[in-house]
């Protein structure tokens, strides 16, 4: 749990701060990738749902002394709101100028958030796929509802991580090159 809550936090700071230096680069209002961003939106509906129950059990569900139970969900919410956000915009940015096609502001970062998102993807394939990773959830919502809960909107998870993933790619590889 903490190291998904570290994870979280610092994939957190770095969108924000990509998202400030992606001011620089030109809006391209005429680049459209309407498929990639209704799978974005669509896998980014499971993963809000799972946080969202993941909150409410953590809530409603007394863990003694353990803070990140209620905080990771709901940074992990925030930070998929704010990750679709950068996505959006960052797949219709490019440089304009030269000066930036040699400098590529922020592409740096965006290596280091396609890394980190390949982590977050990994957690959640590995960790947070298991029905047992939660044992306060098992225990609030029963062996079905959790089972059922886990196995409906985690695929959808797992899937905005590995989308995510491809998006940050395309972005690190188009935006820095002049048409």
């Amino acid at each position: 749990m903490l190291s998904s809550f570290l994870c979280l936090m610092m994939y957190l700071m770095d969108t924000l701060f990509f998202l400030w230096q992606l001011r620089q680069l030109r809006y391209d209002s005429r680049k459209n990738l309407e498929l990639d961003n209704i799978l974005l939106i669509v896998a980014q509906s499971g993963s809000f749902v799972f946080n969202i129950f993941c909150i409410i059990g953590g809530h409603l569900t007394p863990v003694e002394n353990d803070k990140l139970v209620l905080v990771t969900p709901l940074v992990c919410l925030i930070q998929v709101v704010l990750q679709t956000l950068f996505i959006l915009d960052a797949s219709k940015r490019v440089v304009a100028t030269s000066a930036q096609a040699r400098g590529k502001p922020g592409r740096e970062i965006v290596t280091f958030l396609l890394v980190t998102n390949l982590a977050m993807w990994l957690i959640n394939c590995l960790e947070k796929s298991r029905g047992d990773s939660h044992p306060y959830l098992l225990h609030f919502y029963g062996v079905w509802g959790w089972t059922v809960i886990t196995r409906i909107f985690m695929p959808l998870a797992i899937f905005y991580r590995f989308h995510s993933t491809v998006c940050l790619c395309e972005i690190w590889k188009k935006a820095y090159k002049i048409r």
